[in-house]
């Protein structure tokens, strides 16, 4: 079908590498005592990223004779103008200029080519079945694999992936690596998929908050920076500053997308169970996952969402998709923040350089509350697509050697042009949403149990609760009927572990 494409193959791991670097480089630890990150001088800054470039991958020395690496992408049907993971050529955009450069790096430094290839699959699931048709064929076509967040993790359950704690040249204790990354898709000593860690996907899809300075400033309200700060922004502020606030700016008395909103989402959003720090999974002593979504905190989260998205007159909330222009319902609700109809808006890191481009909207950015002031630290639920690399791969030296560099040169170049000139100093308004996405990047948050959940668990379960026909508040209700389907999927997982061992 295809000729062996290493270069695409590199090109995917690139991508992946450079979004794992930014979740291994936020919150190695869940404990850490202050998160507040002040402005760097331009000074501290270039300190910074000479200590970043000066880390040593003790990667061996290796000619490869011209061998490609070959990344399989997935764009979900909207290739970009520019490969994202192997440039041809230098554009002069600032991040797919590092992203060419690290290909450029790596190439001449191991003699290899580096290479992508896009399938051109617009559905997840086609792309999902065209990666494990290619295996169960015994296909060694691509080295590297894009992968769906649900199904990656699906199809690694059918022996698609390889272990990487096999791989000999992953060296996880660098720092390009997230450790909550590592450790939460540990199980058993087998980790099949990690997050993008070498494209910038993994920050590209954290879960934010949008605020509009604007209005802000007309409601006579302080911008919740400080809140942050001082580890007071918590989920019942948030809700007190935007449940009231509703106009009915066509006049016509009635509740539409032309109005203005305290918060705009979408129903079916599931950071919540990240951000408001409730476990679904958890590990005993014996590497076993228990389901632990059961108690008064989460009946009482659950309780505090669904006031807010259907008992507040200040929320907008949305389902589905666009019924006029077809948008996703996640681009859907940027779209309506970008024409300025909400007070903050739940969205993603990427539409501050897609969506709200063009928009004259002034905003601000912070992450999602903690859920009081107990919690010990923010936490940015991050999705995006997954990382994995076939059991067909014959050259696992190779794939090693050059993966690891991909990482580690994505975390030295590619998320420092992306983070700190891009997104900081041309997507951002003031100094503060620096200082913001300085914590969001140090609390990313990847979920196990999101990943693999395939809507049969709690891992997915404030969509199924908020966005259903029939939204309830009822946890207890919820929870009884869902028991038997998460306890069914769970063993399913348990026993590819425990048989893998």
């Amino acid at each position: 079908m295809l000729c062996k494409r290493k270069y695409s193959k590199l090109c995917l791991i690139l991508a992946l590498l450079l979004g794992a670097s930014t979740i291994l480089s936020c919150g190695d630890s869940e404990n850490d005592a202050d998160p507040v990150v002040t402005t760097a001088t331009s000074s501290e800054s270039t300190d910074a990223g000479d200590a970043r470039v000066s880390i040593d991958d003790e990667l061996p020395d290796k000619d490869f004779g011209g061998e490609t690496l070959t990344i399989l992408a997935y764009y979900a049907g909207k290739t970009p103008d520019v490969p994202l993971f192997a440039p041809e050529e230098a554009s002069g955009d600032v991040v797919d200029d590092a992203i060419y450069e690290r290909n450029v790096r790596i190439e001449d430094r191991f003699n290899c080519v580096i290479e992508e290839f896009d399938p051109g699959l617009a559905d997840w699931s086609e792309h999902t079945n065209f990666i494990k048709t290619s295996v169960m064929a015994g296909e060694d076509e691509y080295d590297i694999t894009y992968n769906h967040i649900i199904g990656g993790p699906n199809i690694s359950l059918d022996g698609v992936f390889m272990n990487l704690y096999d791989l000999e040249y992953l060296d996880f204790s660098k720092p390009w690596w997230s450790q909550q990354m590592i450790d939460e898709m540990t199980l058993r000593n087998q980790i099949y998929l990690v997050g993008d860690v070498i494209g910038l996907d993994a920050l590209q899809s954290a879960k934010v908050l949008y605020c509009n300075k604007e209005k802000f400033a007309d409601y006579n309200l302080d911008l919740p920076y400080q809140d942050v700060f001082d580890m007071t922004w918590t989920m019942d502020n948030f809700i007190s500053l935007v449940k009231d606030v509703y106009e009915d700016v066509n006049g016509n008395t009635e509740r539409d997308n032309e109005d203005f909103y305290g918060y705009i989402s979408h129903a079916s959003q599931n950071g919540w169970l990240v951000s408001c720090d409730v476990p679904v999974l958890e590990k005993d002593p014996e590497e076993t996952l228990v389901i632990a979504v059961n108690g008064e905190k989460v009946a009482s989260l659950v309780e505090k969402v669904y006031k807010l998205y259907y008992e507040s007159e200040g929320s907008l909330i949305i389902s589905g998709s666009d019924p006029v222009s077809g948008l996703s319902e996640t681009d859907w609700q940027a779209e309506l923040f970008a024409e300025g109809h909400g007070l903050m808006a739940f969205s993603l890191i990427r539409h501050a350089s897609t969506t709200f481009r063009q928009s004259n909207v002034e905003y601000g950015i912070v992450p999602f509350p903690l859920w009081d002031e107990n919690q010990d630290s923010y936490r940015t639920f991050t999705g995006g697509n997954l990382i994995g690399i076939p059991v067909t791969v014959s050259d696992t030296e190779m794939v090693s050697i050059l993966f690891e560099a991909l990482v580690a040169e994505s975390y030295k170049t590619v998320v420092p042009a992306y983070f700190e000139t891009a997104l900081k100093e041309k997507f951002t308004f003031d100094s503060e949403s620096g200082q913001m996405l300085d914590i969001i990047n140090n609390c990313l948050t990847i979920s196990f149990s999101y990943a693999y959940d395939n809507w049969k668990g709690f891992g997915h379960m404030m969509g199924a609760i908020m966005a259903g026909s029939n939204p309830s508040p009822d946890y207890a209700s919820f929870y009884a009927s869902r028991i038997s389907s998460a306890e069914e999927r769970l063993k399913l997982i348990t026993d590819f572990y425990e048989a893998n061992e």
